[in-house]
């Protein structure tokens, strides 16, 4: 699936108005925290990983269940929060179950490092904080139905793909929510104004059908 931009893939085993948030003022007050709050400390493959992923580009991180994928990317949302002040972070999972995991796994960290970050979910055709949030967990679908153009695309500064291995994956004649995304990415005309991707998977070769 073209997203617009060359993916690198890391492995172990060899906007001024958004529409999604307004909470504008309270991010500016804790966007310089963010940067100089400590970090969970990294193991040194998770470090090297998520110093290439803040280079240039999309990139997909591909590390066992259990390697700390979702804590790469929670430390990378963290800096996107601080380094675009008027943009919002998105995180996608395939399954309700999963974005309320995510969502949950995130908070936590913002209150160890004694951050207030508002998260909002878009998930089971529900809405929380949307529009205050400076995090949107989200659904695939949801978050198509959401910000599924380029115009409120460029809201946005980071979107995290969990499971990213389901956009070659579908549903009888059907293809996946990420593969939509996917062409809304590739096809904005305004290229810098894209927000960067970032994939986690397990599992860089299947495409099985979605349940």
């Amino acid at each position: 699936q073209d997203f617009g931009s060359s993916f690198v893939r890391v492995s172990i085993c060899k906007p001024r108005q958004p529409t999604l948030c307004h909470a504008l003022d309270e991010l500016l007050r804790i966007s310089e925290r963010l940067v100089v709050t400590s970090a969970r400390n990294l193991r040194g493959y998770q470090r090297t990983i998520a110093a290439t992923v803040r280079g240039p580009g999309n990139h997909v991180v591909v590390l066992p269940t259990g390697a700390g994928k979702t804590l790469i990317s929670v430390e990378l949302m963290f800096e996107a929060l601080a380094r675009h002040r008027r943009k919002v972070v998105c995180f996608l999972a395939p399954t309700v179950a999963l974005v309320q995991q995510q969502q949950h796994e995130f908070e936590r960290e913002a209150l160890r490092r004694g951050l207030r970050v508002v998260a909002g979910s878009l998930a089971g055709g529900k809405r929380h904080d949307v529009g205050r949030c400076h995090v949107v967990f989200a659904t695939p679908r949801s978050a198509l139905n959401e910000f599924g153009s380029d115009h409120k695309m460029k809201d946005l500064s980071l979107i995290v793909l969990d499971e990213v291995h389901h956009v070659e994956a579908k549903k009888g004649k059907s293809r996946h929510p990420y593969a939509l995304i996917a062409e809304v990415y590739g096809t904005a005309p305004n290229a810098r104004a894209r927000p960067k991707l970032l994939g986690l998977t397990a599992s860089p070769a299947e495409s099985s059908e979605q349940p």
